[in-house]
């Protein structure tokens, strides 16, 4: 008989073609080869309070009335809460759904363990539930990044340290996290395992020879928040434009700036080279990033502290093909060596962009072998079949009965 397994998230597409990430998802389909599996995550509206979907349990709480359910989803619950201050309403409101939905489900069944996805608010809400039963399950607590490194003021680092120290394992997706966890918040470095999710480089992100792939096309992928750093890219074009008039920059995603980002592009007069196509399924992603020679990744880190955990989206560039430019952010370290399986560039300098873009512009034979340097380094790191193994083999050394303390 398998182990049962309680997996919290913030997020969890609503429906096939809902644009929402789905790493959550995948992570938790793998799992339930070897777990049974049980998905608890936050209503939305119009989706469905409890389904089957492929060989997982899901289970969505209700925290507010039905049109107001709105904090997680869209472009997360930081961004949501800095753009429409009022959904700060919904804080209380949604830790109060999620601990009463939690504990009903750890008394109704006897989980073995728990994964919680994000410190804040999942991790403190498994903490805070496993209180209220007899034998509380182990707890594996994972770290996606933008909520270990925002929140840096004294009650978030509390917070985050509390909940740390009370998981029976911990995992981040880069090395950078355990140094910030270790020397910031006085982690224990045992406990601690840098894992990072995972990308289909065998079926879904792949080379697609019967596209072509445009030797002048730039792609960006990603929401449109500060921490992107898109407005550097944007800003970099002029230059680029002034080398290569034919190239184009495609930008697929949505959020708060995009309008700025758009008002940025005409300024420059560069909007007519700049195709904004907001959001779309991730099916579609492949075949656009199979099209363009190189992906940019141009995160910074934002006001608030908040950056990058690792960057997926390098990942699944490189997988379809794309020669990546990337920000020297010590998350995107994780992913890229310069000049062996791509080019960093400086932090919000839109002119050490333009000059890496042109550097592979100018050589496409270079492009082509960093790119296949990537794809092979990729594999062996972030495929699924890797990554999955991993994680199912922390959950299954949890403790059958973990710690127990507030």
């Amino acid at each position: 008989m398998k182990k049962k397994l309680l997996v919290l998230a913030s997020t969890f597409p609503t429906s096939a073609d809902n644009i929402q990430p789905e790493f959550v998802k995948t992570l938790s389909h793998i799992l339930a080869d070897r777990f049974e599996t049980t998905v608890l995550v936050p209503h939305a509206p119009c989706a469905p309070m409890k389904e089957r979907v492929g060989n997982l349990k899901v289970v969505r709480y209700r925290y507010f009335l039905e049109a107001g359910e709105t904090l997680a989803y869209g472009s997360g619950i930081l961004n949501n809460l800095k753009t429409d201050r009022w959904k700060w309403l919904l804080v209380p409101f949604f830790f109060l759904g999620q601990i009463l939905a939690m504990v009903r489900l750890l008394r109704k069944e006897r989980f073995d363990h728990i994964h919680a996805h994000w410190i804040i608010p999942q991790g403190i809400v498994a903490v805070i539930a496993r209180a209220f039963v007899k034998s509380p399950p182990g707890l594996l607590v994972t770290s996606h990044g933008g909520d270990l490194f925002a929140m840096q003021g004294k009650l978030g680092t509390s917070l985050k340290k509390w909940v740390l120290k009370r998981a029976d394992k911990i995992t981040v997706v880069s090395s950078v996290m355990k140094q910030y966890c270790v020397s910031k918040l006085n982690i224990d470095p045992d406990s601690i395992s840098v894992v990072s999710m995972g990308v289909d480089l065998k079926a879904q992100f792949v080379i697609r020879p019967e596209l072509t792939r445009n030797p002048l096309g730039l792609i960006f992928v990603g929401r449109l928040v500060e921490k992107k750093g898109v407005v550097y890219l944007v800003r970099a074009m002029p230059v680029v434009l002034s080398r290569y008039p034919g190239a184009r920059l495609t930008v697929i995603g949505d959020g708060v700036l995009k309008e700025g980002l758009m008002a940025e592009a005409r300024r420059l007069q560069v909007s007519d080279r700049i195709s904004f196509l907001g959001a779309i399924h991730n099916s579609q992603i492949p075949g656009y990033l199979s099209q363009n020679v190189i992906s940019v990744v141009p995160s910074v880190v934002s006001a608030s502290g908040d950056q990058e955990g690792l960057g997926l989206v390098a990942v699944e560039a490189i997988g379809c093909g794309c020669c990546v430019v990337a920000s020297a952010l010590p998350a995107l370290k994780d992913v890229i060596t310069h000049e062996v399986t791509g080019m960093l560039a400086v932090p919000e300098s839109p002119e050490d962009i333009a000059i890496n873009i042109c550097n592979l512009l100018e050589n496409p034979d270079k492009a082509r072998r960093l790119a296949a340097s990537a794809r092979d380094d990729a594999l062996g790191k972030f495929d699924w079949s890797v990554v999955g193994e991993l994680y199912g083999n922390l959950v299954e050394s949890l403790p059958v009965e973990g710690i127990k303390n507030v």
